[in-house]
């Protein structure tokens, strides 16, 4: 069941991650950041690290991965709670 799981993430992450990448008319710090956000705290968690890194991305990607930093929409609390316990396999409070 978990690999089932794992398999469905991975679809669900690559289609995101084409879905943006279609969007030409956009710049791709954009697409980058878009992407982040659509796939979840782990990502956008990656997105602010690579901000960081300035010497290693075009100068208009960092930027646009910047707002990652404090301007990336909340995460709903009961999803996180749902996500958790979903991995887990029972309550939290277990």
């Amino acid at each position: 069941m978990k690999v089932i799981r794992n398999v469905a993430r991975l679809g669900q992450i690559n289609w995101i991650l084409l879905k943006h990448a279609l969007r030409l008319q956009t710049s791709p710090g954009i697409r980058m950041r878009e992407a982040c956000e659509d796939l979840g705290p782990i990502f956008i968690k990656f997105g602010q690290l690579l901000s960081t890194r300035a010497d290693l991305l075009p100068d208009e990607v960092a930027a646009e991965l910047a707002k990652l930093q404090d301007q990336v929409p909340a995460f709903c609390g009961k999803q996180a709670r749902s996500m958790i316990e979903s991995a887990l396999g029972k309550p939290i409070n277990e």
